[in-house]
């Protein structure tokens, strides 16, 4: 069972400094029944994801009962967009949709980009996070790895107005081949062209990504630690989490541990679905979470 809500960022009393610019509505998907004494689960996406990305995973982590709720990042999915677009917003946003579904303490997950959301979070609101799950990403400037590229091609495709979605899709999956090499990325970047009123578009604000690419890169940086069960999670093939960004890890999260995934790339949970649910069952049930 699951429900998809839109919810409105509304500013509480302790963000009276953030500009009106700042508040953006986050599209959710809640599964569970929330019955259980287990902590709710938070799940973000990376870069050109949404929280469809964790549907499966997402009904499966709520079978006990637990609270499991799928959030689109702003900028993505059918959360709204905004110009601004940084950690330190992109926390607020967490934090707000914590006090709007009446959420004190939580355990985040997130993926890539969304991994950099709940270290932020974690770091800034140590109170509201219970625990930590850190997806195939380092608390580092990662590699654009393309992907700066990627957003650039999609921008600039001309979209055939006139075709059907099944043959725009095709049109443009043959365009980004030039730039995006693997068809399993094309596939993934395609999610994102939807129709809306006759029109076929780009749910993705591919303008923010762009003009806030270098601080989508880039880590805030903290002297701060969160002390609580922390988990890293990344893949043998990956190079978001290697021997040059653990230090940098266990300073931030010194109750940290880390699991390397045999055999996958950035996105762990997608290509070895089975191993990344068991690792995560096994640590949320080790930590009492």
């Amino acid at each position: 069972m699951f429900r998809r809500h839109i919810c409105s960022n509304l500013l509480s009393l302790k963000r009276q400094f953030s500009s009106a610019s700042d508040i953006v509505k986050l599209s959710y998907t809640e599964y569970g029944n929330g019955n259980s004494s287990k902590k709710p689960l938070i799940l973000l996406h990376g870069l050109f994801g949404s929280k469809s990305n964790w549907h499966s995973l997402a009904k499966k982590l709520a079978l006990d009962g637990r609270k499991v709720i799928a959030v689109d990042a702003r900028n993505h999915g059918e959360s709204e967009h905004s110009s601004v677009m940084n950690y330190d917003v992109m926390a607020t946003d967490v934090e707000t949709l914590l006090d709007n579904l009446n959420l004190d303490r939580v355990v985040l997950l997130g993926h890539s980009m969304g991994g950099k959301v709940v270290m932020t979070t974690a770091l800034k609101h140590p109170e509201r996070v219970e625990g930590l799950i850190v997806v195939d990403v380092s608390p580092t400037f990662s590699s654009s790895m393309g992907l700066e590229n990627y957003a650039k091609k999609m921008h600039d495709i001309k979209i055939n107005q006139r075709s059907t979605l099944s043959q725009a899709r095709k049109d443009i999956n043959r365009q980004l081949e030039l730039v995006v090499k693997s068809a399993g990325v094309r596939q993934f970047l395609l999610t994102n062209l939807v129709e809306e009123d006759g029109h076929y578009k780009w749910r993705l604000n591919l303008d923010a990504i762009i003009g806030n690419f270098q601080q989508i890169l880039e880590f805030p940086k903290y002297n701060t630690t969160f002390d609580r069960a922390t988990l890293f999670i990344g893949g043998t093939k990956s190079q978001y989490i290697r021997g040059e960004t653990t230090p940098e890890i266990h300073r931030l999260f010194p109750k940290c541990s880390i699991e390397m995934v045999q055999d996958a790339g950035h996105w762990v949970h997608s290509e070895k679905p089975r191993e990344f649910l068991e690792i995560v069952k096994t640590f949320l049930m080790e930590k009492n979470l």
